[in-house]
């Protein structure tokens, strides 16, 4: 898969997502081939560049969506207009990819995939009742 993002950082982390996680995570720079990965594979996290070439984000993100709760991350443009839109469609994340710190993206990824490893019952508390 070929990964070019202005932000060297974040190309950076991408390839060590790609060579650390390969089994585990996986992204797609092209909408139809982002729900080829989804449908082929079972990824556990979904990271998309927008804009993607083919189908749009936003309807790739809402296609997943008909069928898969996966964690999906999008590195975008700084457009909040955007933004809201992809997150609205069902995205988790969207962070702006020029301005994504070589900490954050790691970060979020990390969260995200705890997150989805974690069972309905262990989001909530054991209540505990004596009497």
């Amino acid at each position: 898969m070929e990964i070019n993002f202005k932000n060297k950082k974040v190309e950076k982390f991408l390839r060590s997502i790609d060579k650390v996680l390969r089994p585990r995570v996986a992204k797609a720079l092209d909408g139809f081939a982002g729900l080829d990965l989804v449908t082929d594979y079972d990824p556990d996290l979904l990271v998309l560049a927008d804009p993607l070439p083919g189908m749009g984000t936003y309807d790739v993100v809402s296609r997943i969506r008909e069928f898969s709760s996966l964690p999906i991350i999008v590195l975008g443009s700084d457009n909040p207009g955007q933004a809201i839109h992809i997150l609205e469609a069902g995205a988790d994340n969207y962070l702006v990819k020029e301005d994504v710190g070589d900490k954050e993206l790691p970060a979020r990824v990390g969260t995200l995939l705890r997150k989805a490893n974690m069972g309905p019952d262990q989001n909530q508390q054991e209540i505990f009742t004596n009497g």
